[in-house]
């Protein structure tokens, strides 16, 4: 059986591009993380308020 031929693939051309979508990656979970805690700690401490907003 014959395996793929990857002669074509030039790690030195791709690993700039894996390394910014793996950076890009890791700052959008960061992100998103701190933000998410955030926001559900203000919806949390709304819930108990008893002021309603709306």
């Amino acid at each position: 059986m014959g395996g793929l031929d990857l002669s074509f693939f030039s790690w030195e051309t791709i690993s700039k591009f894996v390394q910014k979508g793996f950076h890009s990656s890791i700052e959008l979970t960061a992100v998103a993380t701190v933000g998410g805690i955030l926001l559900g700690t203000v919806l949390a401490l709304m819930r108990l308020s008893g002021v309603k907003l709306l």
